[in-house]
Order: C-alpha cells, then structure tokens, then sequence
C-alpha cells in the first residue's frame, strides 16, 4: 500500500505498536520509501525504548521512541498501527494533510485501531482482501454496513496495482488496511526459494519418496 499510495518523497514514518509485527512492518516501509526515520509510540516506554534501538542496529534508521501517540503521527506523511487495542485511537484530526495511513493490527472483529471520521478524509481507500475486511473489519462493517453500493469506494490494492495507480493528485488522506493473506505469505516464499536456486544457496531436501501401501 504505502509504495502506491504515500506522496511523493515521504521519509518519516510513525509506528504504534511493538509487537512482533512492528519491525518487519517497518522494514517493508523502508524497501520501498527509503526512511529518515522513524518515530515509535506504545503504552509501555521500556519496550517502545528497547524497540527503537533494535530498528536503529538491525535497518539502520533514525528512530525515536516519543511518549505520546500524538508525537509520533503529528506531521508524518506515513503512519502505521499495528496494535491488538479494543478500543480506536487514532482520530483523524490526528493526521496531517497529504499523509498515508496503513491500518494492520485490528484484523479481527473485537479489535479496532482508528475512528470512523477517517474514512472522510480518506480520498483513496484500499484493502488487501475484500471479503476479510467485509467479514472481520468493525471499522469498515460500522462504516459501510451491509450495502454493497456503499463498498464500491473500496478498492482492492491488487486492483489499484493492475490499474497502474498511484495516490490522487491532492489528496488529503489515504488509507491501506490489510486483513493478512496467506496467499502473500506463499507468493513471498515462492519469491525466496527462487532467489535461493538463482544463488545456489540453501540445503536441498531430497524428495519425498512414496512408500507403497502395506497390506495387513
């Protein structure tokens, strides 16, 4: 989402969260939108501390553990939460003018991350998968409902990729909210094992041999 649809020479990221989700989010951010840096929010400031300086030796990106969750969104053209709260956080006055929002930890119904006022500034929404975000989404499903006419402002960032799009010229808001598809997970391993052959690296595994059916 962010390589398609965060302006133009954004740099700066901010990250609620810690989990084990948070650096290899990060790290996506940073393979297609080269990062200045990165600024942390979380409840717990010994985590979020510890976090920052591991994302700083392991990407070697600037990053800052704040003490608010203000400070890691105010002016930043790319946030991204990826947090297990039951109740919204961020507002969508929260957010500046031309930022890019990833939304990828309220993946099932009793979690959500951001309040229904940022579908309005949001001028492009996409989603990884449509039917999970339909299904498991409390913030899309209190937002759109059960109307299928409402959904066709969601696009699916595959559509968006196929289209050859990018962010709106002027928009205000965009919005990425991915459900986690395993279809992504097969497709990145196929792209390793392929990279590993090119390089003759890695262990060869024998195939599996069928043994025939005993007879008892």
């Amino acid at each position: 989402g962010t390589k398609r649809l965060a302006a133009n020479g954004a740099d700066d990221m901010g990250i609620v969260g810690t989990g084990k989700q948070s650096l290899p989010q990060i790290a996506a951010v940073h393979a297609v939108r080269p990062l200045r840096e990165v600024r942390v929010s979380s409840r717990n400031p010994d985590t979020r501390h510890v976090f920052a300086e591991n994302v700083t030796a392991r990407l070697g990106i600037r990053t800052r553990a704040v003490d608010t969750l203000e400070e890691a969104v105010t002016d930043t053209p790319i946030v991204t939460l990826i947090t297990n709260s039951t109740e919204a956080f961020l507002t969508a006055d929260m957010l500046a003018k031309g930022s890019h929002l990833n939304a990828m930890g309220a993946i099932v119904p009793s979690r959500v991350e951001f309040t229904d006022d940022v579908f309005a500034r949001a001028d492009l929404i996409a989603v990884d998968s449509l039917r999970s975000v339909r299904d498991l989404s409390t913030e899309f499903r209190s937002h759109y409902g059960e109307d299928d006419a409402a959904w066709q402002d969601v696009r699916t960032i595959a559509s968006v990729i196929a289209a050859n799009e990018i962010r709106p010229e002027g928009a205000d808001v965009t919005l990425f909210k991915a459900m986690g598809m395993g279809l992504s997970d097969l497709a990145l391993a196929i792209e390793v094992l392929k990279r590993a052959r090119a390089q003759n690296k890695g262990h060869k595994v024998p195939d599996r041999v069928k043994l025939p059916a005993r007879l008892t």
